[in-house]
């Protein structure tokens, strides 16, 4: 009995570990989408929306504090959050 519990605590520990890095690299590329928007649109919009059904991906709707997440990772990645509606989008901008 014992042992099985390890090994669910194993597995647990190692999905916690792949979900983590699948976040990781799902903002990587959401950090990428944003920026190529930023310059492909600098013009004619000046900023990027990104709607709930993507932000879900990486900030859950019922996260703790997830507009200030929202704003570390722009701030991180060189754009800011101009706006943000829980349920709707965020918009960046270059820094």
């Amino acid at each position: 009995m014992a042992g099985d519990f390890a090994i669910t605590a194993r597995d647990f520990a190692q999905s916690l570990i792949r979900s983590r890095l699948q976040v990781r690299v799902i903002m990587k590329i959401l950090a990428g989408l944003i920026k190529r928007e930023l310059q492909l649109q600098a013009g004619k919009y000046g900023h990027c929306a990104i709607y709930e059904d993507e932000l879900q991906r990486v900030w859950p709707t019922n996260e703790k504090n997830r507009k200030a997440k929202i704003e570390q990772f722009a701030s991180a990645n060189g754009f800011r959050l101009v706006y943000y509606k829980r349920g709707l989008c965020a918009i960046f901008e270059e820094r």
